[in-house]
């Protein structure tokens, strides 16, 4: 999985036109949901690629992070909580993940 997400995480970091960074966050997005949510493999990689994109200030990289969480959090809520609690999120990533638990 890192040879197909690692190069995309280097390009959107290193991306300054606003145009194509908007398509690249989508396909990221789109990555992000390809990971899946069952196996703890997935999850681990869905952990790991999350810390990895964590410190951008893009509203779709927040939104995308958010929203996996959030999916996460209907399998195993508890480990979404103690992710949100431990990881320092921005505040949508953080409002998203936790939208189902705080239901």
């Amino acid at each position: 999985m890192d040879k197909y997400l690692n190069p995309l995480i280097k390009k959107f970091k290193e991306n300054k036109d606003a145009g194509i960074a908007v398509w690249q966050k989508k396909y990221m997005k789109s990555k992000f949901e390809f990971l899946g949510l069952k196996t703890p493999v997935r999850k681990e990689l869905m952990f790991r690629y999350i810390l990895k994109v964590n410190d951008s200030d893009e509203f779709f990289v927040q939104k995308a992070i958010g929203w996996i969480l959030r999916q996460y959090s209907k399998f195993n809520p508890e480990e979404v909580i103690e992710f949100v609690n431990k990881t320092k999120l921005a505040p949508l990533s953080k409002r998203e993940a936790l939208k189902v638990i705080n239901k």
